[in-house]
């Protein structure tokens, strides 16, 4: 999303809806049974391009609405989903601390409670963060 929005010469805002999300079983959003490897591997290429992205994109609202969207799918994808399927959370944590590392993750973007959530993942508290996520 981050290399289309990139591409973007001009752009107009508008609150219409103008598109259709289709809903899948195969949706790796929606599949509860995994978390794959593949998309660790996939954040962890794209660590340069996101912070090439957040320096090109300062100042512009609409980038930074995609960068909102972008935080809260990071914090999805390699905390909360890694932990609740309990599947490759090191590799999980060591690309999201690549992540954080190079200022490309913004925790301002998520609400208190991922915050937390985050830091005990950083710290590495996921036994704790397991049974915070089954509670909620």
């Amino acid at each position: 999303m981050l290399q289309a929005v990139d591409r973007i010469k001009n752009y107009v805002q508008s609150d219409a809806v103008t598109f259709l999300h289709r809903r899948s079983a195969s949706s790796t959003t929606l599949n509860k049974k995994s978390v794959s490897v593949h998309l660790l591997n996939r954040f962890a290429v794209n660590i340069p391009f996101l912070r090439d992205y957040e320096t090109k994109c300062r100042n512009q609202k609409w980038c930074e609405y995609v960068y909102k969207k972008e935080t809260n799918r990071m914090y999805k994808t390699l905390v909360r989903n890694a932990v609740r399927k309990d599947q490759h959370v090191a590799r999980a944590r060591a690309v999201f601390a690549d992540v954080v590392a190079l200022g490309a993750f913004r925790p301002e973007y998520l609400n208190l409670k991922y915050q937390f959530f985050t830091r005990l993942f950083l710290r590495g508290h996921i036994r704790l963060l397991k049974i915070l996520l089954r509670m909620i």
